[in-house]
Parts: structure tokens; sequence; C-alpha cells
């Protein structure tokens, strides 16, 4: 009998249900299980119950914003080593002065394509190359 991997889990954390939408279906696309989250609150425990391959960010949400979120998340010895990357619509030139982008792992760009999450993705090791069928 073979058992199948379950699927790597991405976190989503952001305060628009659009945006939660659409990119939870890329990331089932590309073989992930999204789970989502509304505002940066309660990050820190849901990464340590989940367990995630890989948390997307929203800078700006109601609560605690994803600046603050990813400050937590790295304070904790739990979940500093989980890979962030700051989703979001600003420009990522804007962000470059910010002391705080550094505790990202990167940026990805709301309106990127499926193609743009892959390589995310893949350069966190959430899926390998061969294995993506989405080009």
């Amino acid at each position: 009998m073979s058992l199948r991997p379950s699927p790597p889990i991405v976190l989503i954390v952001d305060d628009n249900m659009l945006t939660l939408l659409y990119i939870t279906e890329f990331l089932k696309l590309l073989g992930c299980e999204p789970l989502t989250l509304g505002d940066g609150v309660d990050v820190t425990e849901m990464v340590k119950k989940c367990r995630p391959a890989l948390v997307l960010m929203d800078l700006y949400m109601p609560g605690i914003s994803g600046f603050d979120a990813v400050r937590n998340l790295k304070a904790d010895a739990e979940t500093k080593d989980v890979p962030v990357y700051a989703f979001t619509a600003l420009d990522p030139k804007k962000l470059a002065d910010n002391p705080d982008m550094k505790l990202f792992s990167g940026i990805l760009p709301k309106a990127s394509k499926i193609e743009s999450l892959k390589q995310v993705l893949e350069a966190v090791g959430v899926i390998l190359t061969q294995k993506s069928s989405i080009a």
C-alpha cells in the first residue's frame, strides 16, 4: 500500500477576502493546502498548531500589522524558522528602507501571477521544480 504524503501547508494572513480566495486557489493548483487568517492577532498560535511550510503575510491589517506579527513569530523559539513572505500590494522599492523587512524571507506582490507564487514555493522548498506541472 502506497501512502501519499500530506500536501505542504501554506498559511495566508490577509484581511481582504478576495485576495484570500485567489491565492487559495493558486496554492491548491500548486498542490498545497492553504489555511487562512483574516488578521495577524493569532498568527503565532496558528503557526505552532499547523506547522506551515510557509506564511504569506499582508503588511497592513486591523489589529496587528504584518510587521508586528512577523516580529512575534521571529521572537518565538518554536516559530522563528518558518519562512514568512511579505504579501503586499506596495511597491517593494518603497519598502527597501524599512528595517523590519529584514525579518521577512522575501516579498510576493499581491498582483503576482501563479508563476511568481510557484517560484516562491520552490525557493523555500515547499514544492520541487520537477513535481509542479504549472509553468
